[in-house]
């Protein structure tokens, strides 16, 4: 199970498949491999990361992890 399809179940993602909050945004960027097509790979390295470090920070990133059933420290 990877943390897509738990946040899918755990219904923090919009009808897309793009999570409803930013900061989950932000990690499931972090945690890909790749670009979104279309914008420049700069921008999101400073949205998107921006976005992972403080959600990491603020401990988001361990609340979101428990809602979707998975191990806090694994998105450490």
């Amino acid at each position: 199970m990877d943390s897509r399809d738990a946040l899918d179940r755990a219904g923090r993602l919009g009808p897309g498949g793009i999570p409803w909050d930013p900061l989950a945004l932000g990690l499931l960027w972090d945690l890909q491999d790749g670009y979104v097509v279309g914008i420049p790979p700069a921008v999101q390295r400073a949205v998107f990361g921006g976005l992972a470090r403080l959600a990491r920070r603020t401990g988001h990133h361990r609340r979101l992890a428990r809602t979707a059933g998975l191990d806090p420290d694994g998105w450490a």
